[in-house]
Order: structure tokens, then C-alpha cells, then sequence
């Protein structure tokens, strides 16, 4: 919308020569804010607008309440994101998806040229959308200056006793040879859907010198074993292992291998040649069939199966049909359960089928009731012991024996890395973490939770089961940028590790970014004495510096995506609670929901992505402000159409004009007539509404106030009178200014403001303007406008003649108030003015009964009398005919307006066209 762009462009240009967001330390009151940094990995989209928007209408409205508003940005380039931009950058058609301009990405000589460039093109499209930002401190998690934070960072944890390392399991990429993380911010992986590590225990059973090594998920079951499962029409092989030989399915040989196993494939081996024989359970000593089962998955863990029927649904079902014979073990106890409580619950769902869909959710639900169960006799020395403690100590016992091992799957196949590469579970020797499984540390996380301004409120309550479910994270990667971890060469830390406390660094990076640091500057004494006080300032700026650290910190906000629920903000969190003093922990956190484009995710590899710059030049920033903060509430995702953003740049631009005309009128009303204030009670209403709603974060609902609702009575009010006053439009325009920021910065120019609209400051709503009586009063005229209109529908009387309307007879208003404050019919009767009309008022109470819950009456018969003579010009006017206000007491003796002031109610008078 070209209209739009030379509009905002101006006021873009005016803020930054005004250095109107650029904050310093002062005697306000401070206010903190980050979004988080975005990631470096192509051009910025449209779903990412959402996600900084309404951080920034958060800090515009705090600046407007008098805040001293601290709002900057960064940039997140870790890992490998732009290596691969750059490994594709002779491919115009690669660039395209990402946004990047064929004739740009010529220009790129290394992964740290696609970075800078990216950067660059991202504050430029900050710019374009009008956020708040300073920009000072702007830093990228590759600059220098940046890694030796980081480093400071890691020694710190390193002292508490926080990095460890160890050989462990991961999620790898066989490409690119480093771990990633399956989480939903999906930083590694194409698409997460889930997924996560399974752990599964191989038993050793042995068919004469033949391990075969069944996996499951439920060692505690070994007890109950019937039979073995093997699959007659899958490739199994025989293989030396160690120094026994196994037999396995063929996929899992690789996945032996990845996990350091010595595996040596001697002969593919055909199962049937063994079915019908035994193998001997290393728990009980004794042997169980070997059964076929063609449902055995040779591509899950290692293709071997152990039947457990008492237990397990499938199981049940299966062996009745191959081996009914076979009676089940019992080895957990459930109440209300019997021997088989896998038979019992199929059998009170009527499933026989081991197809049916219901099966899984029943095998759910008898695993979650056995976790909770005890072990049976039959368990042997582990009997009477709670199913998770047995578990672990069966699959202990059984590891000493030599009869238990691992093996591990992912829980949804197949996970690509970004890459392109699948995903394998690879065991890595020495691999670095940062322990957040330290109980002791999640503790003090989970205390602080309760102190934090969290939204939504849910979440806050989601918050500290999260943290109990933390566990070690791999912490360092082979390739990519970031980093270099100091503690053994040829790691770099991993970009989640090194975004949880960079908050702090953006106070630091401003200095660095003005050259009065410099890069010898940043040493760990620097940091220990900027961040936590320790030590001694060398000099005035370190103390200067310190200073603002201790103004602005500690962080009031950090806006972010749901996608980092469960990974970056309980990292955030501990982070700080783990390095910095208690004063300065987190205050609080915004959880942004996604946006998706027509029903999908929006995203590069679907190639659906609507670039920023794109849709600011076709819809201009506003009016996608307005969309993005209004078309869907800030705690759902939000389904960007087209069609819709056009149709909010539409609504913009009415407003845009019809504020514009208003500017325009000449002559003015001076004197405040009844239209007046009822627009000011209104006016001051929504003032109050937006406030209370931008307290607690409800963005959705402010905007709606706001724009739409001010905006209906803003109508109402112009179509009321041909003379409208115009001194509320300021206090309009400062409630929208959060919002729409360049449209109310241009109109509020337009009504005579020299200063920016951010200075004038937030409206206050006036309690004594706001008048319940004056506002029911207006309503009142409005319904009988849709009334009549809806009469004219229905008689056919499109052009009538004459309109009479008639007041509820007084006695009426009194029975309404009667019976709204609960009084029985026997008390009502009793009242002397009332009880001469007898069946009238009988039959009046009895029709409000039917009508409860009453709205509060605010008008008696002479206060709704009065709001329609005042309307009797307008309603004239619009009907073009005359227009008769009657008192029911005076038309009860007309003829042909006695049934209208019969049925005549409060605030519903009698019509009557001819």
C-alpha cells in the first residue's frame, strides 16, 4: 500500500532523529523488555511479525504510563544455519526460499558474510514495522565481544559444579556429525512432531549358544514373560557382539554400531529354523516357547519380542489366537484388576481385534494404572516393591548378570536434521552438559517461579513440572558458528547454551558498540564485576556500567514463542537463578502462540513463507499491526489469510478519513449537549478497559476496545449529530498509538500536537465522567432506531407517515426493581400503589420471572422519557416523518395507541408506524 508507506516512512525517519527509544538511566521507574533474539537463517516472515509486535505494543504502552523503557534486540547465528545459506548461495532457486536476492548472495564469501547480511536486513525490516527498538546494543551471538561473555558464562557454571561430562546417548546427525536437540523449537530438526529418545532394556534370552535379545520398555515385566516373538518374514542376522552372538533384525545392527558396540555380522539367519524351540529367561531360569509373530517390527529396536499376556493387550490377543494354551503370569498388582488385568481391560472394551483403533489408547491407559501398581509374588525379591522403583532395580540385577543391556529409538520416525539427514541415536564418549537434572538447582528455580509475572497464567502453572522433568543437555557441537568452548578445542557451544542470560550482555553491548570498550576490555573480573559486584571497578566506566546494570536489571519481560516452553525459558530461568544474586533473577515472561498461513505451518522447507518486507509493502505496517494484534488472541495461533489482512488495512484507512474530516470541520460545538457526554462516559469507559486489559497482557481484547469499539461509538456518535465536538479524538489517538503507532503519530500531527504522541503520555480514564444513567440512555435511543427498523421489515411499511412511541407506565419501572432485587409476588402485592391495578402487576411479575437474570435498570419512565424527546430531532431525521413521544398514562386514552402503552415496558417503549 504505497498510501501507507510514505506516511510511516516519515514517522520511522522522525523517531530515529528524535532518538526517541533510545533509553538511558533516569529517575523513572524502569521497564525491561526482550523478545527473543531471532535466528539468523534466512529472510524474516510474516510469522515472526507476530512474535515482535506485541512485545512492542507492550513497550509502547509502558512508555506511555511514564515507564523508562529499556527495549533492545540481538541476533541469534549459532550453529549452522547460515553455513548452509552459504553452501547453497550459487543456487537462485535455495535463495529464493530464504528470501535473499540472487544478486546478493553472489557477494557471500563465508557463513559470517550470510550472517552480517541477514542482520542487516533485519533491522531493516524492524524498522519497517515500527518497533520501538534501540538499537545501540545490537549484538549477534558471533561476535567476538559476545563469546567472551559466554565463556565467562561457562567457567561460572563450571565453578557450581553444573558442567559435567560424560558418555551418553544423543539425537545425531550422521551428516554433519554433531548432536541435535528434539525439542519443539525445532533449532536442528525439520520437524519435531514429538519426538523423543525411547529407552529400551535388552533381556538376554538364549536359545542354546543364541542370545536373543529382546528389547522393552517394561523390564519389570520379565516375570511374566510366555514366549519369545520373532517376525518369519522379516531378515534377521546372526552376529558376534562383544564375545556372544546375537541374533537380531537387520536395521539393528546400525544402531548397535552407533552406540559403540563392536558388532560383526557372520550369516543371515532364517528364524523359522528356531521357531517352536525354547529360550531360557534369565530371570526365572526357566525356558518359554519361540513363537512367530509377523507383527514384530524389524525396524524397532531389535526386532525381538517378549510376550508378557498378562500385561500387555496386544500380547493377550495374539496369544490366544497362536498359543491359547499358554496361561499369563501375573507380576503386577492393580486394584480392581485380577491375574490378567490386559484381558480384563480389552474385554470390558469389547476388543478382539489387534487391529482396532481403541487398542492403543487402552494400552495407555492399563500402563499408566500398572505404573502405580505393586510387584506380585511372583516377582520374586521384588515383591511388594512400587512398579518405577522395581524397574530400575530389575534392570540393575539383571545388567549385573550380564543379561541386560540398551538399545534406543526414536518415538516417532523418521526426524530429519535441517540438513536433510534422518536422525540416528548415536552413544558419544565424553560428551559435554549442562546438568540441569541437579535437584538442588531445579529447586530454586521452581521457588522463584511463583514471584515472576507470568502469561499466560497457565503456563505458570505448567512451569514447575517442567523443570522437574529437565535433564542433562549436550552442550557443545562439532560445526557451525558460535562460540568456541573453553574448556576443550574443537567445540562450539550449541545455540540453545548460549542464549539463556544474554540479556544481560545487551547493557555491556552498547558501551562495546560506542568503542568505550574494547575486546581486552571483557575480561571474567569485568563480569564478575559488572553482573554480580565481585571485586573492584578498574575504572569510573566500569562503575558507570555496573550502575546501569543494577538500574535496569533485573529483566521485567521476555517475550517469546510457545516452541521454547519446555526448552529455552526453563533454561532462562536457571541460568540466572544458578550465576546471578536473587535480586536480579527473572521478573517476568510473555508466551507468544504461532502463526500458521492458511491452516499450515509456515515455514521454508514448505516453502509458504510470506516475507516481512513483502507483506509491509503490500498492506503497510499498521494495518498488519492491527491484523496481528486483534485477528486472533495472543494465546492462539494465529491463521494469517490474505483476504483478512486487507480487509483490517480497509478498516485502517476509513479510520484514517474519518478522522481526517473531523480535523477538518470548522465549526465546532461549544456548548456539552446529552451526545457529548455520552460519548465522553463511553470514551472513558474503554479508557479504563484498554488499561486493565494491557495490565494483564490481554492484547486481543485492548485492541478491540480500542479500535473497534471506540469506533462503533464513535459512529454512532457522528451519525447523532451534524455538529460534533472533536477535543476527545486526542485521548482516541493515544490509546491507539501501541497499537497503530504511525497512523495515531499522523493524526495526532493533524490535530495541532507538536510533540510525539508517546510524550503526551498515557490517557487517565475520569470515574466521575463515566455515567451508567447517560449510557442506558443512548442505548435506549439506539434500540428504538433498530426496532423501528425491524418493524418497517415485518409491516411492509417502508415510508411511514407518522411514528408514535410510548413510555412504560411508571408502575412498571417500580415492579422491575422489585423483582430484580428478589422480592416474592405476596411482598410486591402488598405494596399500596401497586396493589389497585391487581392482575396487571400479577402478570407483569410473572413474565419478568420467566425473564432472569434482569439487567440493572438505569432509567425511570422520566429519564427514558426525556433520552427520547432529545432523540426526537434524529429519529425525524432518519425517518424522514414526524415523530410523537407519548406518556403511557395519556395514550391509554387514545384508541389506537392503547395496546402499545399496554405493552409497553421499560426500556422497551410501544411503536406504532401508520
Amino acid at each position: 500500500m504505497s498510501e501507507w508507506k510514505k506516511l510511516e516512512s516519515r514517522w520511522q525517519s522522525e523517531w530515529a532523529k528524535a532518538k526517541l527509544f533510545e533509553a538511558e538511566p533516569d529517575k523513572r521507574k524502569k521497564y525491561y523488555i526482550v523478545f527473543a533474539y531471532p535466528t539468523v537463517s534466512g529472510t524474516l516472515h510474516a510469522g515472526q511479525m507476530r512474535s515482535y509486535s506485541i512485545p512492542d505494543v507492550i513497550a509502547r504502552y509502558k512508555r506511555a504510563r511514564g515507564f523508562n523503557v529499556f527495549f533492545p534486540l540481538g541476533f541469534h547465528a549459532t550453529g549452522i544455519d547460515c553455513q548452509r545459506i552459504f553452501e547453497k548461495s550459487k543456487d537462485a532457486e535455495a535463495m529464493a526460499r530464504y528470501g535473499i536476492p540472487a544478486s546478493d548472495a553472489k557477494k557471500f564469501k563465508s557463513a559470517v558474510d550470510v550472517a552480517e547480511y541477514l542482520q542487516k536486513r533485519m533491522i531493516a525490516s524492524f524498522k519497517q514495522l515500527g518497533l520501538s527498538l534501540d538499537y545501540r546494543p545490537a549484538v549477534s551471538t558471533i561476535h567476538p565481544q559476545y563469546g567472551k561473555f559466554i565463556r565467562w558464562q561457562f567457567r561460572k557454571l563450571r565453578e557450581l559444579g553444573l558442567l559435567t561430562q560424560k558418555d551418553y546417548r544423543l539425537a545425531w546427525c550422521p551428516i554433519e556429525n554433531h548432536p541435535v536437540s528434539l525439542d519443539p523449537a525445532e533449532a536442528d530438526i525439520q520437524e519435531w512432531k514429538g519426538a523423543q529418545i525411547k529407552d529400551y532394556v535388552i533381556i538376554k534370552f538364549k536359545c542354546g549358544d543364541l542370545v536373543l535379545p529382546a528389547a522393552t520398555m517394561r523390564p519389570e515385566t520379565i516375570f511374566g514373560v510366555t514366549n519369545v516373538w520373532l517376525n518369519p518374514n522379516a531378515t534377521y542376522v546372526r552376529s558376534k557382539v562383544g564375545n556372544e552372538t546375537w541374533l537380531v533384525a537387520e536395521p539393528a545392527v546400525k544402531k548397535l554400531q552407533d552406540l559403540d558396540k563392536k558388532v560383526q555380522v557372520l550369516e543371515k539367519f532364517d528364524v523359522r529354523k528356531i521357531i517352536g524351540e525354547s529360550a531360557r529367561n534369565p530371570a526365572t531360569g526357566k525356558d518359554v516357547p519361540i513363537l512367530a509373530g509377523d507383527f514384530a517390527d524389524p525396524s524397532e529396536a531389535t526386532g525381538i519380542v517378549m510376550s508378557v499376556p498378562a500385561h500387555d493387550p496386544y500380547d493377550f490377543i495374539y496369544l490366544k489366537t497362536v498359543a491359547p494354551e499358554l496361561k499369563p503370569i501375573q507380576v503386577v498388582e492393580v486394584p480392581g484388576y485380577g491375574a490378567a488385568p490386559a484381558g480384563e481391560i480389552i474385554a470390558k472394551n469389547k476388543i478382539t481385534d489387534p487391529k482396532d483403533s481403541r487398542l492403543e489408547s487402552v494400552v495407555k491407559e492399563l500402563y499408566k494404572l500398572e505404573y502405580n501398581g505393586r510387584m506380585h509374588a511372583n516377582a520374586k525379591q521384588f515383591k511388594g516393591m512400587a512398579v518405577p522403583k522395581a524397574k530400575v532395580a530389575i534392570t540393575q540385577w539383571l545388567t549385573k548378570l550380564g543379561s541386560a543391556d540398551m538399545i534406543y529409538e526414536l518415538s516417532i520416525k523418521p526426524v530429519h536434521c535441517r540438513c536433510g539427514a534422518e536422525i540416528i541415536i548415536k552413544k558419544v564418549p565424553g560428551q559435554w552438559f549442562i546438568d540441569y537434572s541437579n535437584e538442588e538447582w531445579k529447586e530454586k528455580a521452581k521457588k522463584h517461579v511463583p514471584k515472576m509475572n507470568i502469561w499466560p497464567n497457565e503456563y505458570k502453572k505448567e512451569l514447575p513440572s517442567i523443570i522437574d522433568w529437565l535433564e542433562a543437555r549436550p552442550c557443545v557441537r562439532r560445526r557451525g558458528l558460535g562460540t568456541e568452548f573453553p574448556f576443550e578445542p574443537g567445540w562450539i557451544i550449541e545455540a540453545i547454551s548460549d542464549s539463556t542470560i544474554y540479556m544481560a550482555f545487551y547493557i555491556v553491548s552498547k558501551y562495546f558498540n560506542e568503542g568505550k570498550l574494547k575486546m581486552d576490555d571483557l575480561t571474567d573480573e569485568f563480569f564478575d564485576y559488572v553482573f554480580l559486584g565481585k571485586g573492584k571497578a578498574s575504572n569510573k566506566l566500569w562503575k558507570d556500567i555496573r550502575n546501569e546494570f543494577l538500574y535496569w536489571y533485573p529483566l521485567d519481560i521476555n517475550a517469546i514463542g510457545k516452541e521454547h516452553k519446555s526448552v529455552h525459558l526453563p533454561f532462562f530461568i536457571m541460568n540466572h537463578v544458578a550465576i546471578f544474586p536473587e535480586k536480579h533473577w527473572p521478573s517476568g515472561i510473555f508466551v507468544n502462540w504461532h502463526l500458521v498461513a492458511y491452516g499450515k505451518k509456515m515455514s521454508k522447507h514448505l516453502g509458504n513463507v510470506i516475507f516481512w518486507h513483502d507483506a509491509i509493502e503490500k498492506y503497510g505496517a499498521d494495518a498488519i499491526r492491527l491484523y496481528l494484534t486483534h485477528g486472533s488472541n495472543q494465546w492462539h495461533d494465529f491463521d494469517w489469510r490474505n483476504e483478512e489482512c486487507e480487509g483490517y488495512g480497509r478498516q485502517l484507512m476509513n479510520f484514517y478519513n474519518m478522522v481526517q474530516r473531523l480535523t477538518k470541520i470548522k465549526t465546532k460545538a461549544t456548548a456539552v449537549r446529552p451526545i457529548d457526554r455520552w460519548l465522553r462516559s463511553r470514551l472513558n469507559r474503554h479508557i479504563k478497559d484498554v488499561t486493565t486489559a494491557l495490565d494483564i497482557a490481554e492484547i486481543r481484547k485492548a485492541v478491540d476496545i480500542a479500535f473497534f469499539n471506540i469506533l462503533s461509538d464513535v459512529g454512532w456518535y457522528l451519525k447523532r449529530t451534524d455538529n460534533p465536538r472533536t477535543d476527545w479524538l486526542g485521548d482516541w489517538l493515544r490509546l491507539l498509538a501501541p497499537f497503530i503507532p504511525h497512523v495515531a503519530e499522523d493524526l495526532w500531527h493533524a490535530i495541532g500536537n507538536k510533540d510525539f504522541i508517546i510524550n503526551a503520555g498515557w490517557p487517565a480514564y475520569d470515574g466521575k465522567a463515566i455515567n451508567p444513567t447517560i449510557e442506558a440512555a443512548e442505548n435506549l435511543v439506539r434500540k428504538v432506531q433498530g426496532d423501528i427498523d425491524e418493524i418497517k421489515k415485518i409491516s411492509g411499511i417502508s415510508k411511514p407517515a407518522k411514528i408514535s412511541l410510548i413510555v412504560s407506565a411508571p408502575w412498571k419501572y417500580d415492579v422491575y426493581n422489585m423483582v430484580m432485587g428478589g422480592k416474592p409476588l405476596h411482598e410486591i402485592m402488598e405494596d399500596k400503589t401497586l396493589k389497585p391495578l391487581g392482575k396487571a402487576v400479577v402478570t407483569y411479575v410473572q413474565k419478568l420471572e420467566k425473564r432472569k437474570p434482569l439487567d440493572e435498570l438505569f432509567l425511570g419512565a422520566g429519564s427514558e422519557l426525556a433520552a427520547l424527546r432529545d432523540a426526537k430531532d434524529f429519529f425525524e431525521k432518519v425517518f424522514s416523518c414526524p415523530v410523537e413521544i407519548w406518556e403511557a398514562e395519556k395514550a391509554a386514552n387514545i384508541s389506537e395507541l392503547a395496546n402499545k402503552a399496554s405493552a409497553a415496558e421499560p426500556c422497551k417503549p410501544g411503536i406504532l408506524l401508520v
